[in-house]
């Protein structure tokens, strides 16, 4: 049995993907309404309650408006790094202490067979991480809001079977539109988009 992933959503609206494997099922963010995401689990098969926990990669509202609401409602753990925490303590609501995870960047969790791995990226937020998702020999990268390609994402998503990258812009458009130059700058920074 391999690895199966299923992308919800990506793009500044929202992001969330379903990662399986031997009946474990991990949502990574939870960047849409609660509404929405049980929509979209439901059109693809998936109950809600069938999630073994939440992953988050960084604390901005498009991978965590739904956070809270889904942790509450399918009382699912929530793992992030202490920094995202922190940074998220003031958005997700009230969550019990049983539901939330801290982990160390570059910590290894395991879920049944599926093995995870955190590693961290460039980007404008507390601790952003992407993941790795490992079983049975097969890895699966999942890497989201990346400033640049660094050394170390490189080397962490080298030898993946499936590598899923998020680019939120073209350079020449970010460029010529309309943004602000502050904006412009920020984005197109080694911590942007």
């Amino acid at each position: 049995m391999s690895i199966r992933f299923t992308i919800l959503a990506s793009g500044s609206t929202g992001n969330s993907t379903v990662v399986e494997h031997g009946g474990v099922r991990v949502l990574l963010d939870a960047g849409l309404s609660a509404k929405k995401l049980e929509e979209l689990l439901g059109a693809r098969g998936v109950s809600p309650g069938e999630l073994h926990c939440i992953l988050v990669t960084h604390e901005h509202s498009d991978h965590v408006r739904g956070l809270g609401a889904m942790a509450r409602k399918f009382n699912l753990p929530v793992y992030a790094n202490m920094n995202t925490w922190n940074a998220l303590d003031r958005t997700v609501g009230d969550l019990p202490d049983d539901l939330r995870v801290a982990f160390r960047t570059g910590d290894r969790l395991s879920f049944g067979e599926l093995e995870v791995e955190s590693f961290p990226i460039s980007h404008d937020a507390a601790e952003p991480v992407a993941y790795n998702f490992m079983a049975n020999g097969v890895k699966l990268s999942i890497a989201t809001d990346i400033g640049y390609m660094s050394p170390v994402v490189k080397e962490k998503t080298r030898d993946a079977d499936v590598l899923v990258l998020e680019s939120n812009h073209d350079v020449e458009m970010l460029r010529v539109g309309r943004y602000p130059w502050n904006v412009k700058r920020r984005i197109l920074s080694d911590v942007g988009h």
